[in-house]
């Protein structure tokens, strides 16, 4: 349970980061990793016998949105690092 305290804080704090033009890249880079190192729980969860997420058909929902949130956290970090560089 600790675990899901911790990483739902760090969550929030690389979230907060992105308002921040000086942070913003370390919070984007930061939500990607973040999103990275759950995915192979997500996948676990889909062939496990007792899904974290409670059943089967959410963890199979799960996992198409896990990707997607994948993809958009790469183009939100794209963006930020694009525009940290042009404004240099």
């Amino acid at each position: 349970m600790a675990i899901v305290y911790i990483s739902g804080l760090l969550e929030i704090i690389l979230g907060l980061a992105l308002l921040f033009k000086k942070q913003a890249t370390i919070g984007a880079w930061g939500i990607l990793i973040l999103m990275l190192l759950f995915l192979p729980i997500h996948i676990w969860d889909v062939f496990s016998e007792t899904p974290a997420v409670g059943s089967h058909k959410a963890a199979l929902a799960r996992l198409p949105i896990q990707f997607l949130l994948i993809f958009i956290a790469w183009k939100v970090k794209n963006n930020v690092s694009q525009h940290n560089l042009t404004n240099r």
